[in-house]
């Protein structure tokens, strides 16, 4: 973290890194269908198969679980978002060398693209209204999601700080604030249906605000 120059590239698993074939990408629709509509719990590999028009030994050859399974949903749903764009912070590149309002202000805008995306709510409630039965759904979705966030923010904010940009004393508590910052409270009105997905503009105006805010605190 002492270094002034960083480069993260502990990316985020995207379908992309994987073979991707018909059957695969016919799997996770199926997946991401029957677990919005029926719940997690109540979803059984045997009907996604059958959903997908796939024997279950297919479905076993691409996810190993249906923890996993529910992962790649996550991540195909990250993915039709952003298209091919990757987040801000997983580059090759010296990150610290883009002005920091401008990498906070692409990190947010890559974030609440996908998080404020319908798909991505529609994930979120099966999570919130399944974790209690099933923990290991949350830390799936928490890995793939939040977690990879906040992780990858921190090392950035570290990383900014060495090289003098900002004045972060705690980057996992600032990453937390940021955080905060970027999905509240449009996150909550979501999840319980008191808004929809919001316009391109909207989540443009959200982003600069976060980053804007966050600086006022630690520029």
């Amino acid at each position: 973290m002492a270094e002034a120059a960083i480069a993260i590239t502990n990316e985020l698993p995207v379908p992309g890194n994987v073979p991707v074939s018909p059957k695969r990408m016919a799997i996770v629709a199926a997946a991401g269908k029957l677990f919005v509509g029926n719940g997690f719990g109540a979803t059984s590999m045997d009907a996604i198969a059958a959903e997908a028009n796939v024997s279950k030994r297919t479905v076993y050859s691409h996810f190993d679980n249906k923890e996993a399974l529910f992962a790649g949903v996550m991540e195909e749903a990250c993915t039709s978002q952003r298209g091919e764009e990757g987040c801000p912070l997983n580059c090759d590149a010296d990150i610290t060398a883009v002005p920091p309002k401008e990498m906070l202000h692409q990190v947010a805008l890559h974030v609440l693209t996908i998080i404020t995306a319908q798909q991505t709510t529609e994930l979120f409630r099966v999570v919130m209204g399944e974790s209690g039965r099933f923990p290991e759904l949350g830390r799936t979705f928490w890995d793939n999601g939040p977690g990879w966030v906040l992780e990858t923010v921190t090392d950035y904010l570290g990383a900014a700080t060495a090289a003098g940009l900002l004045n972060v004393d705690d980057p996992k508590k600032a990453a937390r604030q940021f955080f905060g910052l970027m999905v509240d409270p449009i996150k909550l009105e979501l999840t319980l249906g008191l808004r929809g997905e919001p316009t391109a503009a909207e989540v443009e105006t959200m982003s600069a605000d976060a980053a804007e805010a966050f600086l006022k605190i630690y520029g």
